[in-house]
């Protein structure tokens, strides 16, 4: 019985290692997008900025700031599209993040509880 029981707390802690593990994954890919995310603001600036200054010359044929704005038109969608891409991907790692979280806080009181019985 003795040997069953720590055979299985072994199991149990290599379980939350691993869990720990890919908590910790989680984790700092969550912060690697939200490094991205904070950076998109000054990204989009700066897409804008370029048109805008493009569009400010003066004697641009009215072809060329057609094209411009045409450019600057799927600049922004393309943007934006990267935009909700971050967002989806935060949301999605928050979920992670939470579902390791207690399954971490399951595995402490599994263990806890095997370690309590075999005191």
């Amino acid at each position: 019985m003795r040997d069953k029981q720590a055979a299985q707390l072994s199991e149990l802690e290599v379980k939350r290692d691993r869990t720990l593990a890919d908590l910790e994954a989680v984790q700092a890919a969550g912060k690697s997008v939200k490094r991205s995310l904070s950076a998109f603001r000054e990204k989009q600036a700066s897409i804008n900025d370029t048109y805008i200054s493009q569009l400010e010359t003066d004697g641009i044929p009215e072809e060329d700031r057609l094209n411009t704005y045409r450019e600057w038109d799927r600049a922004i969608r393309e943007s934006g599209e990267e935009f909700d891409r971050l967002t989806g991907e935060r949301e999605r790692l928050h979920m992670q993040e939470l579902i390791l979280v207690r399954m971490l806080t399951e595995l402490d009181h599994q263990i806890d509880t095997l370690k309590a019985r075999m005191a």
